[in-house]
């Protein structure tokens, strides 16, 4: 990334690792690049302090308060692993890892010049079919999972790979997700646009359409997952 763009930007920034691999990690990179860094949920705790190192809401509303209430450029939030990357703008409001695999894309292409294939899995929202027709780039979409995501990275030229759940890579990195590295990569889009992720998020859904999504958690009891397997699976596997 370009570290003196990023150096000179006076950004602020939260981050938040859910208590696991990534704490300091990126906070202290970022600090290395001159960015103010407030960190939280960033204590040695086994038990993840009764969270879930996801970073879907619920789990993300205590960093989403704080960069509201501090006003900061962005959040970034890390699962457990640091593999996998969400956000939060200045206002508050969560920023999907659909938002961020779609506003990368056009970073890596318009600002970076970047070339190459788009691969995301068939959960992927249409806000990246359209961003690729805007830059004229392919999209390759496969079956859940990012085993299918590095199969198409080992065919080769594809520029970035990501999936509905957060998990982004760079092959030109490594073929693997990379959470530390989308958020410097968001880093490095504030500082050379300079603009707060939200304006820029904002801008990119004025040029491509406002798209929502939503994700419901249900939870069922034991009886109804054995009814649903008993109803659906023989129909399933006879096909």
């Amino acid at each position: 990334v370009d570290v003196e763009a990023i150096r000179g930007a006076n950004l602020r920034v939260v981050c938040d690792p859910l208590y696991g691999a990534g704490r300091h990690y990126l906070a202290d990179l970022l600090r290395d690049m001159g960015v103010e860094v407030v960190e939280i949920h960033n204590a040695e705790d086994p038990t993840f302090a009764g969270l879930h190192p996801e970073p879907i809401q619920p789990w993300v509303d205590e960093g989403l308060t704080k960069v509201g209430e501090l006003g900061y450029d962005a959040l970034f939030i890390n699962d457990g692993d640091a593999d996998r990357i969400a956000a939060g703008d200045s206002r508050g409001n969560y920023v999907n890892a659909h938002r961020i695999i779609t506003l990368l894309t056009s970073h890596l292409a318009e600002d970076k010049g970047l070339t190459g294939r788009v691969v995301s899995t068939i959960t992927a929202s249409a806000m990246l079919a359209r961003q690729c027709k805007r830059l004229g780039l392919e999209l390759t979409s496969t079956p859940v999972g990012f085993k299918w995501i590095y199969g198409e990275m080992e065919k080769g030229g594809v520029m970035i790979g990501g999936e509905e759940s957060g998990g982004i890579g760079l092959p030109d990195h490594v073929k693997e997700r990379d959470g530390l590295l989308m958020a410097l990569l968001l880093t490095e889009c504030m500082a050379q646009s300079g603009k707060d992720l939200g304006a820029i998020i904002d801008e990119m859904l004025a040029d491509i359409g406002r798209l929502e999504f939503a994700r419901r958690g249900l939870s069922i009891t034991d009886e109804q997952m054995a009814r649903f397997r008993a109803e659906t699976v023989p129909a399933y596997t006879a096909d």
